[in-house]
């Protein structure tokens, strides 16, 4: 019986899923049992991973940061690997490098200088065009020694750069103080869907990594701090006594505690050390690794009670000019209260998180680089963004070179009610923001793979218009069904790479909706929502009631909530509300009704949150 019901599930959610476009890759994966039609892993899903034992030595001066690094990369696949391919996303930085957006020159170097590439015993020179093609921000290399499936490679790689001046989410923010991201060779993603990931970074797509253990030294003068992804492991001997009785303060409290301010350097009580300083680092299971430095950043830490029974260490990093840093800390606790309480409803994924001062807003695991903001509101919303990408795209792996919608149409949307409590109207921006691009040329289907979708597009497919799409999907499916969906794909997903399609089968899973007639017309098409009042009547009844009939015609093909606002003579007003779903039968029109002793006067249809790209057809007077 249970068999027989399992497989009607299946049959009923490929049936679901036959009014939407799902390319070979993806097929080919469910038949070799890597995916499922239920949007869970197959039992034949594997991924690869890494292990990064990484020196750093930076040289703040003259900006030159030397590494040494060496990689056990492990073959999980069924493949056998001819070729390996690795990432120098430095490269971007070069005169000549193909980029989504023209760079300053002062911001432009030489990339990354590889001195040293050992794999398997095997030098490597560079310039051996026969073994090694160098691609944009690729190294693709032939290897001598194929890696078998289900063994493991040793890669010994030097190399060094210098770190631009303030460039694309890295670079240095004042003589002394950089965010360093983008820094090391990495390890590119060999999965099951494409095989190796080729693409090239150019600036927009962000990332795509496995979930790799990272152990990192990062050497510098004394007096400089340092803060990264994981765990601090020799703070002992990097802090004297005084910086560490406060961190322990901060982190075993609710208290938010200075740690660092400008008298504390300038008395030189900070650090241990007279000369280098070398800070160990230790962060498993992250897909990737990233630091700030700086010799004058003011330092604030507090901590918050997890879900997960842990307590979630804050730190926030900044310029004494930065007003709104002052309140960072308790911003991020305030945020990450609600992600847990609310939504998404799940425990913070990791136990420590910095935001360091530096510009526009990009996240990394476990730290991100957030420039100040004019207004507490904006900060709010900045910090509750860039915190709930902790969940997405990190702890569930989503693919943002591809997908960016997933996860940053989640990071727009979920903080909603969170932002607007604090002045930030992040729903109203992002609504009328697709408003105003909606049904034009800029406006393409989010499922375009979004390294094909260049600025100012990109804004609106990855961010405005999917963050809208998810509003109106928690509409229909309730908000504590929506959250059950979205815990029950992130729980599924969590140290995974998911796909669209798993997005699309777990949510009606749970739901129980064949939502098919939603994901299409929002995610993949071109088009517009546009609803428009197309008749009414209004009788009189043998009880002495208004009887009220008004129609609705769906002009665009994008479907959206109808929501009426009816005035009556004596000044009162009824709300009549649908969701979207009244649409899933590509209807054209929907007729709803109600009843009222006093005369209607006036119908208006719509409101500020539903996008409408003509509002004049919204708006009835009726004759007196």
């Amino acid at each position: 019986m249970i068999k027989i019901l399992l497989v009607f599930l299946v049959i009923l959610n490929a049936q679901s899923q036959n009014d939407i476009y799902k390319p070979i890759n993806f097929m080919n994966a469910e038949k070799k049992g890597t995916r499922t039609l239920l949007g869970k892993p197959g039992e034949n899903y594997w991924q690869n991973k890494a292990d990064y034992n990484i020196r750093v030595k930076i040289n703040p001066f003259d900006r030159l940061l030397e590494g040494s690094e060496s990689v056990i990369y492990y073959n999980n696949s069924p493949d056998t690997l001819k070729e390996i391919v690795i990432r120098v996303y430095q490269n971007i930085q070069k005169a000549k490098a193909a980029r989504d957006m023209a760079f300053k020159d002062e911001t432009i170097t030489e990339g990354m200088n590889i001195t040293k590439l050992i794999i398997d015993s095997q030098n490597y020179d560079t310039n051996d065009k026969e073994k090694v093609k160098v691609d944009g921000t690729n190294i693709i290399v032939n290897l001598e020694k194929s890696i078998l499936p289900s063994t493991e490679s040793l890669l010994e790689i030097d190399w060094n750069f210098t770190i631009p001046k303030k460039a694309w989410r890295l670079g240095y923010y004042d003589s002394t103080s950089a965010f360093v991201a983008y820094w090391y060779p990495q390890v590119s993603v060999y999965d099951d869907i494409d095989g190796w990931d080729k693409v090239s970074y150019k600036g927009i797509a962000e990332m795509y990594n496995d979930f790799n253990n990272y152990s990192v030294s990062i050497s510098l003068p004394s007096g400089y701090n340092v803060w990264a992804t994981g765990e601090l492991l020799n703070e002992d001997k990097i802090y004297t006594i005084n910086i560490l009785e406060k961190l322990n303060l901060a982190f075993d409290s609710d208290s938010i505690v200075n740690i660092i301010n400008e008298e504390d350097y300038k008395k030189k009580n900070v650090f241990q050390a007279k000369d280098e300083l070398t800070y160990s680092f230790d962060a498993n299971e992250v897909p990737d690794f990233a630091f700030g430095f700086s010799d004058h950043y003011m330092w604030d830490a507090g901590s918050i009670q997890s879900g997960s029974g842990e307590r979630i260490r804050i730190s926030s990093v900044f310029k004494k000019e930065s007003e709104d840093f002052y309140e960072a800390t308790h911003a991020a606790k305030k945020a990450i209260k609600y992600f847990e309480d609310n939504l998404p409803g799940i425990p913070f994924p990791y136990k420590r998180i910095v935001q360091f001062n530096g510009s526009g807003g990009m996240e990394f695991p476990m730290i991100v680089n957030n420039g100040s903001t004019s207004k507490h509101s904006d900060m709010v919303g900045l910090v509750s963004h860039e915190l709930l990408h902790q969940y997405f795209p990190f702890a569930a792996g989503i693919n943002e070179k591809k997908y960016a919608w997933m996860d940053e149409g989640l990071a727009v949307m979920i903080p909603f009610e969170h932002q607007i409590k604090y002045g930030y109207d992040r729903k109203l921006h992002a609504v009328s923001s697709y408003e105003i691009v909606a049904g034009t040329e800029n406006d393409m289907p989010p499922t375009i793979v979004s390294y094909h979708i260049q600025l100012p597009n990109s804004r609106n497919s990855s961010y405005n218009r999917p963050a809208t799409a998810f509003l109106f999907l928690m509409d229909i499916l309730g908000e504590n069904i929506f959250k059950d969906a979205i815990g029950e794909f992130y729980n599924r997903w969590v140290g995974k790479h998911p796909t669209p399609y798993d997005l699309f089968s777990t949510v009606e899973s749970i739901s129980k909706k064949d939502l098919g007639w939603f994901w299409k017309p929002w995610l993949f098409e071109y088009g517009y929502p546009d609803l428009a009042i197309s008749d009414y009547s209004v009788h009189r009844s043998n009880s002495n009631s208004n009887e009220i009939t008004i129609t609705i015609e769906r002009k665009g093909n994008i479907p959206v909530p109808i929501k009426l606002l009816l005035n009556f003579a004596d000044g009162t007003h009824k709300i009549v509300t649908r969701t979207a779903e009244v649409w899933n039968q590509a209807n054209s029109t929907y007729t709803l009704g109600c009843s009222s002793a006093e005369e209607l006067i006036s119908i208006e249809l719509g409101d500020k949150y539903i996008p409408d790209v003509d509002r004049a057809n919204n708006r009835i007077v009726l004759n007196k």
